[in-house]
């Protein structure tokens, strides 16, 4: 995970066991796992 500066990754990883996501489905997604990511962004400029 690649985020620019002052955004802060909480965590990533990808999106196994949660309600409604199955294995099946994320491997036909595409053909590299999907990642998803908390971040916590900055307010303003």
């Amino acid at each position: 995970m690649f985020a620019t500066r002052g955004v802060e990754v909480l965590g990533c990883g990808v999106p196994m066991g949660l309600a409604g996501v199955s294995e099946a489905d994320l491997r036909a997604a595409t053909d590299h796992l999907p990642v998803l990511a908390a971040l916590r962004v900055p307010v303003g400029g």
